[in-house]
């Protein structure tokens, strides 16, 4: 937990690579998309989902969901 959010961090080996649909460059496909769509309807504009090359040789990827101070489920 990262004050009253929780940070989920992934550090994999290789690259996030970039693609080109009808000569536009974008990244990500339509599940991550659609995964960071869902993370703002769920818990607000304080979520984010974001994929990055860390370096050359790792990808990041990182969630971090807001805590919910009204929620009282603590599973």
């Amino acid at each position: 937990m990262e004050g009253t959010n929780l940070k989920i961090q992934i550090r994999n080996s290789g690259q996030y690579h970039q693609y080109h649909v009808n000569g536009i460059r974008r990244k990500g496909g339509l599940g991550l998309k659609n995964t960071a769509q869902r993370l703002k309807l769920l818990y607000g504009e304080n979520a984010s989902f974001k994929i990055e090359n860390e370096s050359d040789t790792f990808v990041l990827t990182e969630i971090i969901i807001p805590q919910s101070h009204e929620s009282t489920d603590h599973r």
